[in-house]
């Protein structure tokens, strides 16, 4: 597999995102940035014409999309001594940059460990490579556990985690091992947390 130390510098803003909120068996998933810019799409005749490496040159900041975020704020009413009466809320659109995410899946078992390298030549890039006018810094290094885009990682032998039970949980789906689902019942749950605790990371 790609050794991501070499092309994954260490660095970046700070970014708030969703974290994973149920630990399944699941391959590790890099969080990476994919370039899209409709403009440059548009002016060649649509995404499919774009040449490799169109990125290079898009002023546009391919790696950062908007997207509206609604925001509700209250109506009040001014009164003649001063006070002022709640007459209810509104809602209004709030544009907000977002980076372009996507997950790769590093793990032998998918596409012979190349997700990574293949993503590279697509022109993606990893967060701490992002050089944008409301990133100039880049991003920091992202989760990798499935859909987790927590920030505050520590390294283990399976890659980049929040908690040792996400490095448990690739481990497993690594291994081949089934995991037990839990939430069925105490001895459900019993089993699945001693299959965790048992997985040397």
């Amino acid at each position: 597999m790609t050794e991501l130390t070499a092309v994954n510098p260490e660095g970046g803003a700070s970014w708030t995102g969703r974290k994973a909120t149920r630990h399944i068996a699941t391959a590790a998933q890099v969080k990476m940035l994919a370039p899209r810019c409709e403009t440059c799409a548009d002016a060649v005749g649509g995404k499919n014409a774009l040449q490799n490496g169109w990125q290079t040159t898009c002023e546009h900041d391919p790696y950062v999309s908007f997207r509206d975020r609604p925001v509700r704020q209250p109506i009040y009413e001014d009164l003649p001594d001063g006070t002022k009466r709640l007459l209810g809320t509104e809602t209004i659109m709030v544009p907000e940059a977002v980076p372009n995410w996507v997950q790769i899946t590093h793990s032998r078992g998918t596409n012979y460990g190349k997700g990574i390298e293949k993503a590279l030549r697509r022109g993606c890039i990893f967060p701490q490579q992002l050089r944008s006018p409301l990133w100039p810094n880049g991003i920091k290094r992202r989760c990798q556990f499935r859909d987790c885009y927590g920030e505050n990682v520590k390294r283990y032998n399976q890659g980049w985690f929040c908690s040792e039970k996400e490095a448990r949980a690739v481990r497993i789906a690594e291994k081949g091992i089934t995991m037990e689902v839990g939430g069925i019942s105490p001895e459900s749950d019993e089993k699945r947390a001693r299959m965790l605790e048992e997985i040397v990371v």
